[in-house]
């Protein structure tokens, strides 16, 4: 019987046989991140290795979609199978955006709120996920105005945030931007004014000091009505 030259291949072992899989799918048809995100984590308990760039390396996909991952599952099954929800098209769910945005609003509320954190994020992360699916949350950035809502704020107690906070958990129809309207949106806005004073403050002291300024009829205007504003302002707060 005459003899045919192999290759013979040893069987993968498990992750081996994984990282040939995520390679394939990223040359051929790709999963879905959720899909993505499940096979990730399999190859973070079978390597030990947890170091993104690495696992960028492994897997052939960016450090930057790794990230993104490692955010989604950062969240209990529960949520993360909303995106699988979604991606079947079920009519239920959400996108995976949604809770990548949401993921920094809950660490902010960890790190302010250590204790309304503690007692109270998943009866908020439900709510988001509810009032994200009723439309009173319209948009997966409303979470950067929650962020605003949880900043130290001079002249707004943390007390008072969290009587809000509970306030928003509790009716169904009160969005980001109602929540942020009552904690937060004019500390915010006084924070931003500073800063833009500073910045004008110090641009006008240079055209002081710039020799030959020339006059501009519309720049005179323009001072004038700032003039008139913050002597209206200082009316008003001295």
């Amino acid at each position: 019987m005459e003899e045919v030259p192999v290759n013979v291949i040893a069987k993968p072992d498990p992750l081996e046989n994984l990282l040939r899989m995520f390679n394939i799918h990223q040359l051929r048809e790709q999963w879905n991140i959720i899909e993505t995100a499940w096979k990730l984590e399999k190859i973070i308990k079978l390597s030990g290795v947890d170091n993104e760039r690495r696992l960028a390396e492994l897997t052939g996909i960016s450090i930057g979609q790794i990230r993104r991952l490692k955010v989604i599952l950062t969240f209990d099954k529960t949520y993360q199978n909303k995106i699988y929800d979604y991606l079947s098209k079920s009519g239920k769910g959400v996108k995976a955006d949604f809770l990548i945005e949401m993921f920094p609003s809950i660490r902010k509320l960890e790190k302010e709120f250590p204790e309304f954190y503690t007692e109270h994020r998943y009866k908020l992360m439900d709510a988001f996920l509810k009032k994200y699916e009723d439309g009173v949350i319209k948009n997966v950035t409303d979470f950067r105005t929650f962020k605003k809502v949880l900043k130290n704020y001079e002249g707004v107690s943390k007390e008072k945030v969290e009587r809000q906070l509970l306030e928003f958990l509790d009716t169904p129809t009160q969005s980001i931007y109602d929540l942020y309207e009552k904690t937060s949106k004019t500390y915010y806005k006084v924070d931003n004014a500073m800063a833009l004073s500073g910045r004008l403050s110090s641009s006008l002291e240079e055209l002081i000091n710039t020799k030959n300024l020339q006059s501009d009829p519309d720049f005179i205007i323009t001072l004038k009505v700032l003039d008139k504003r913050i002597k209206e302002l200082l009316k008003k707060l001295v």
